[in-house]
């Protein structure tokens, strides 16, 4: 609840009333029999009963529903400026696919006329938005990484945490890379590239080798 186990402890309150030379406790910390929600609420009515409500009860279980629902709502914010994030993307690549289309126009006419075929075409075009989604999820890995770790030292330090004789309050934020999370970055990465791509490459795949060679 309070932090790391290093520099508290824990002791009996008769204990501490006789050590101190007082009565007066600000704070009482109730471990029960189960984690059952039944016997949170049932302790938690018996404290405020016994104490005539001039007391307040916070259970380790409400804290953990509220700070669920605050991730939750932060989670839904975050998946919402990934999508714009992804969407711009995409536009981008497909842009970007188009105007190469177009500037390699007669290269595919040359290509088509001496016998490729259109899947072939909308394979290298595929192939091509499939390795920039590849060095795409690369990078933005390497920089996301770069980034989780400067802001987690930027709130440690916000928070107090930095000192020489260890984080006082017992929180720390640790960015964490898994293998679970590269791999639906990549994923992510090239399955965009190829949706937005896949346009373009159509279009190049059904391109006349006649016009194509034309094309100024």
């Amino acid at each position: 609840m309070g932090g790391p186990s290093d520099n508290q402890i824990y002791i009996p309150i008769t204990t501490a009333q006789e050590f101190f030379d007082t009565d007066q406790c600000n704070q009482i910390i109730v471990l029960l029999t189960d984690s059952k929600q039944e016997t949170i609420d049932f302790v938690t009515e018996e404290i405020e009963e016994l104490f005539d409500d001039k007391v307040s009860v916070v259970s380790p279980t409400a804290m953990l529903n509220t700070i669920s629902s605050m991730f939750s709502i932060m989670e839904l914010f975050l998946a919402g400026i990934a999508g714009i994030s992804l969407l711009v993307a995409g536009i981008g690549i497909m842009n970007i696919m188009i105007v190469s289309v177009l500037e390699r126009t007669r290269e595919i006419g040359i290509l088509k006329s001496l016998g490729m075929k259109n899947r072939n075409v909308l394979t290298i075009f595929l192939s091509e938005a499939s390795l920039v989604g590849f060095l795409g999820g690369v990078i933005g890995i390497i920089l996301g990484w770069s980034a989780s770790s400067v802001i987690s030292l930027f709130l440690s330090a916000m928070m107090g945490n930095m000192t020489e004789n260890g984080p006082p309050m017992g929180f720390s934020i640790t960015p964490i890379l898994t293998p679970t999370i590269i791999l639906l970055a990549f994923t992510f990465s090239i399955v965009v590239c190829i949706l937005f791509g896949l346009y373009p490459a159509r279009h190049a795949s059904k391109l006349n080798p006649v016009e194509a060679l034309r094309y100024e």
